[in-house]
């Protein structure tokens, strides 16, 4: 018989292998994390905008036309504005021809210049809404 003692343990190279391996799925993970992340926090924004969408839509339906659909007339609320620390909205308002635009704060990777725009068309006498804005345009809505 023999008095050797074998020692079971992993050796350098499987070790360093699966430490590549883990920084691999890191780097392929982590962007992908970082956008859902931004997009949560922009439908906050997106959501935001519904009041505002029903009330134009309350206006076309009175008026038949967008002409005098903006903030504060015809059924549209008015203009909202936010002070910082109260979520990502900073203000959304209605313009002339019902087009609603909303302003972010700059959080988490969001900058205020990333708005988010509905623009009413009128389709078959409805009314249809093209997203437009920054925020779309770098995936945060759609």
């Amino acid at each position: 018989m023999s008095n050797k003692k074998y020692c079971h343990a992993f050796t350098l190279i499987e070790v360093l292998v699966v430490i590549v391996m883990i920084t691999i799925l890191v780097a392929i993970a982590l962007p992908s994390y970082s956008l859902h992340l931004k997009r949560a926090r922009y439908l906050s924004l997106v959501t935001a905008t519904t009041p505002f969408k029903i009330g134009v839509e309350e206006c076309f339906a009175l008026l038949n036309s967008l002409d005098d659909c903006e903030s504060g007339h015809n059924g549209v609320p008015p203009a909202l504005s936010r002070p910082p620390g109260h979520g990502i909205v900073q203000k959304i308002a209605v313009s002339a021809k019902g087009i609603i635009t909303a302003s972010p704060y700059a959080i988490g990777g969001i900058l205020n210049a990333d708005l988010y725009r509905l623009t009413p068309i009128i389709i078959d006498n409805e009314l249809e809404w093209q997203p437009s804005g920054p925020g779309v345009l770098k995936g945060y809505a759609n």
